[in-house]
């Protein structure tokens, strides 16, 4: 059987109560931290957030856009798997970007409608999820979060 060893002395190392102090501050509020009978916290609104999707291979645009507009379409066969969270979705369809051709590494510029060159005096701009993060992401834990499958190809790019 191991030996347990309990350390019964007062004092505590500095770096030790940093450690715990950063740990600790680090853990979301946890709902069993709260006094049990306390006031319920006034509700807060949720925090907007932006979701873009890109896929380099594309989709079908007839089985993913609704074909009325407004509130109450009749959700596409793409968004017929999501009709729970239609309600909480403001779906944007139609944008173009007529300047922007190169192919599948154009994808770069899907965000900024920036106008996409091969050559190496192409810039972007800021990206639309850059600007919102900027905007509106002081609501959230991480203003942004911008995650990729398919390597360095990010149509994500903020102002540097």
């Amino acid at each position: 059987m191991k030996k347990v060893n309990f350390n019964f002395s007062k004092s505590l190392s500095r770096r030790t109560f940093l450690k715990g102090t950063g740990a600790a501050m680090a853990l979301p509020m946890l709902e069993a931290m709260t006094p049990a009978f306390a006031a319920p916290a006034a509700a807060t609104q949720t925090p907007r957030r932006f979701v873009s999707v890109s896929l380099a291979l594309g989709l079908h645009a007839p089985n993913l856009d609704p074909v009325e507009s407004g509130r109450n379409y009749t959700p596409s066969l793409y968004l017929s798997h999501i009709k729970d969270l239609l309600g909480d979705l403001t779906i944007v369809t139609g944008s173009s970007h007529p300047q922007v051709s190169g192919g599948h590494k154009a994808s770069g510029s899907i965000l900024t409608g920036a106008p996409y060159s091969r050559n190496a005096v192409f810039k972007n701009t800021i990206s639309i999820d850059q600007y919102l993060a900027k905007h509106l992401g002081h609501h959230t834990r991480f203003p942004s979060l911008v995650l990729s499958i398919s390597g360095n190809n990010s149509p994500s790019y903020t102002e540097t």
